[in-house]
């Protein structure tokens, strides 16, 4: 395929430039530095692309060349999942999360997303893998190792963040597919033993890497079994056509939501249990959805901004929106509205 371009559009609001923020790019890395010798000409670029934009932190990386995805699809790395199991109930606050799709405007169909978790430092992430398509993503990097406020001047202290390919909590690629992640109560995943089995973010780099579409990303994810270790989640996917679906597991099936108005809404119950009725079961979902339907589905990226303030929580890790037919993003970390970080991903046909 072609390789697209990540082209940057530099930091919205002004007030972000009197924050100070320095740039984690420093001399120590040169390529003179004896210390680098052992490293190819691609992790040396992607390890020197990393910035600090602002002091949440939010940081911003381009990974350059191939980080073995498809690799990992030909193994199976994750231990096989229970058939039927059953996960705790959602009851922190810190594992509710907000998703929606607007298609009103066909001309810039919008995905919004609000990421509720904790205070943790988070990375953009940009990628281009030689068999795939280019995306931008974001990661929670305490799963790469680091902390809420991590000193990445140095290389060496950068090396953990060659694995942020594989842990995308988020996402949209050059073909207009985005994708996000919302808790539930519980899971009851299905198993083939037939299958290979992926993680709950795998699955995501599944979808960035190689979907077309939202009902070629639903194909895409039969071919595997999912393993959810830690929280369970169910999966929200639109693309630039503006179709959309909400993929859940229950009764050990895969159960898909389809979309049939010009937007969809996603927040932390399990739709299946109760459509066609699903107001009354969370705040945010019903304002999200009331904005939608007074909208006709039609939302600009600064009224998406505006509505994930409004559903925003005290731990808002990050807010994000992604205009699926532009390439156009934007990323608010901790709920800082005033300080948005505006990339782009040239879309292709």
């Amino acid at each position: 395929m072609d390789k697209r371009r990540f082209t940057a559009l530099g930091l919205l609001i002004a007030s972000v430039i009197a924050l100070g923020i320095s740039c984690c790019k420093n001399k120590s890395l040169s390529t003179d530095d004896e210390s680098l010798g052992s490293l190819s000409r691609d992790t040396l670029k992607t390890l020197q692309s990393l910035e600090k934009v602002n002091d949440y932190p939010l940081f911003v990386m381009t990974y350059y060349g191939d980080y073995g995805f498809r690799r990992l699809l030909k193994t199976d790395r994750s231990r096989n999942p229970v058939r039927g199991e059953a996960r705790s109930p959602v009851e922190a606050p810190s594992w509710q999360c907000t998703c929606f799709a607007g298609f009103g405007d066909g001309s810039a169909p919008v995905f919004g997303r609000n990421f509720d978790w904790r205070h943790r430092a988070c990375l953009l992430l940009l990628t281009d893998p030689p068999d795939g398509y280019a995306s931008v993503s974001m990661v929670d990097i305490y799963y790469c190792g680091y902390g809420s406020n991590p000193d990445l001047a140095s290389l060496e202290s950068r090396m953990d963040l060659l694995r942020a390919p594989f842990l995308p909590f988020d996402g949209m690629n050059e073909k207009g597919v985005a994708i996000g992640i919302m808790a539930v109560p519980y899971v009851e995943l299905p198993y083939d033993p037939g299958k290979r089995t992926l993680n709950d973010l795998a699955v995501i780099r599944l979808v960035l890497d190689y979907a077309e579409s939202t009902e070629h990303a639903v194909s895409l994810i039969r071919n595997y079994n999912i393993r959810m270790d830690e929280v369970p989640l169910h999966y929200f996917i639109a693309d630039r056509s503006g179709k959309s679906a909400v993929l859940e597991f229950v009764s050990s099936e895969m159960k898909v939501l389809y979309n049939n108005l010009p937007y969809q809404v996603s927040t932390n119950f399990i739709l299946s249990n109760y459509a066609p009725h699903l107001t009354g079961r969370c705040w945010r979902y019903d304002l999200v959805s009331d904005v939608l339907q007074n909208s006709g589905g039609s939302i600009s990226m600064s009224g998406a901004r505006d509505l994930l303030r409004n559903v925003s929580q005290g731990n808002t890790m990050w807010s994000a929106v992604y205009n699926l037919k532009s390439g156009d993003v934007q990323i608010v970390p901790g709920r800082r509205f005033a300080s948005v970080y505006s990339t782009k991903l040239t879309p292709s046909n």
